[in-house]
């Protein structure tokens, strides 16, 4: 019967394990000991068997067949799983987030690195699965690499971003905003909560009090005056970095200093540079005999919210000459230059992270493909 050629041909295979045949076609094959048999199925109609087509299932018809297959998957989630936590990184460490609540910032970026974490737990037990095999890529391999390479790009990307700009942004959107202002009457003292000031049109620089404070870079200063001096107290200077010879006399050319429509000005937001700024007042007052009681920093510009770019600051060589480099990026920009700033270089980093991501995936692909295990 039919079930019982069945049975026999099961006995016949199984008696002979080792018997492989490296080509297609019909006839005999060897076992381990070398004895030669048929590879045979059951020939129902005539109740015996005959002889059966030798299949190929050597190692390299295997590996031939598996480069046949791509998990697609596999491909999406390599080139999107890290870009993703770039973005999130990046947008995080930009956002207001950072600047009021950075304790939930941060713990957004523990968070993606505890899914980097994971991602190498998959990678580690995928290979732990082959033990005593061929060990052959994996996707997830790739993906954690890849992931921890975003996730430290990111850090530092994003810190940059919002260290250069947007700290400063947010420092200045989050004081006051004085218009109208007379620095004959006005007093430091009053205006301590000042983020930007848009003085009187009357208002200009006095470029014959300007003083330079050298500490390896040069802080320039000059008075910002409205025409009736003297002043009882010169509260509100102008200020930039490497933009004035060092000279007894420099010659201030910070900011828009030689723009006549400029009666405004924008909070100096470095602290570190806030110390030599004052001893450069203390050394003007010293040498003009005037008063600086409450002295307070500002970049002067036309347009606190939107004017300002970097073309307005340059370097100052040790002859005083202009090099034309900019200084300090953050110095002279406004509020709105700020912001559009951070935003071009934010999005700069994320374009190109996700170029960067494809042309690996496309070479990962390429290479796994060869390997056999794409």
């Amino acid at each position: 019967s039919s079930s019982r050629l069945s049975l026999a041909y099961l006995s016949v295979c199984s008696n002979f394990p080792g018997a492989m045949h490296q080509t297609y076609g019909y006839g005999t094959s060897h076992a381990s000991n070398g004895s030669p048999y048929y590879h045979s199925v059951p020939d129902h109609a005539r109740g015996t068997f005959r002889p059966a087509p030798l299949v190929d299932i050597s190692q390299g018809a295997l590996l031939q067949r598996k480069r046949k297959r791509v998990n697609v998957g596999s491909i999406f989630l390599a080139l999107l799983a890290p870009w993703v936590l770039f973005c999130i990184i990046c947008t995080t460490l930009v956002s207001e987030m950072h600047y009021k609540q950075p304790w939930l910032c941060y713990l957004v970026v523990g968070l993606c690195l505890l899914v980097v974490l994971i991602f190498g737990a998959l990678a580690f037990h995928g290979r732990k699965k082959v033990a005593g095999e061929p060990r052959e890529p994996s996707w997830y391999i790739f993906i954690f690499l890849t992931s921890l390479i975003c996730w430290l790009v990111a850090c530092m990307v994003g810190q940059l971003i919002f260290y250069t700009y947007m700290k400063d942004f947010f420092d200045s959107a989050n004081l006051n905003f004085y218009t109208a202002v007379d620095v004959e009457y006005a007093r430091g003292q009053q205006m301590i909560d000042a983020g930007r000031i848009l003085f009187s049109n009357t208002t200009s620089l006095n470029m014959n009090k300007a003083m330079a404070f050298r500490n390896g870079d040069v802080y320039c200063v000059a008075p910002i005056v409205n025409g009736k001096e003297p002043l009882a107290t010169y509260d509100f200077w102008a200020v930039g970095v490497n933009c004035c010879s060092p000279n007894k006399q420099p010659d201030f050319r910070c900011g828009e200093a030689n723009n006549p429509k400029a009666h405004a000005g924008m909070r100096l937001m470095a602290d570190d540079q806030r110390p030599y700024f004052r001893l450069a007042v203390q050394q003007a007052e010293a040498e003009y005999g005037i008063k600086a009681n409450h002295p307070l920093f500002f970049h002067w510009m036309a347009d606190p919210d939107n004017g300002g770019t970097w073309s307005d600051v340059h370097v100052t060589n040790l002859g005083g000459r202009d090099s034309g480099e900019p200084a300090n990026p953050s110095l002279s920009l406004s509020v709105g230059a700020m912001r559009e700033k951070a935003s071009r270089y934010f999005n700069i980093a994320i374009w190109t992270c996700l170029v960067s991501q494809m042309f690996l995936v496309v070479v990962a692909a390429f290479a796994f493909s060869k390997m056999g295990s794409a």
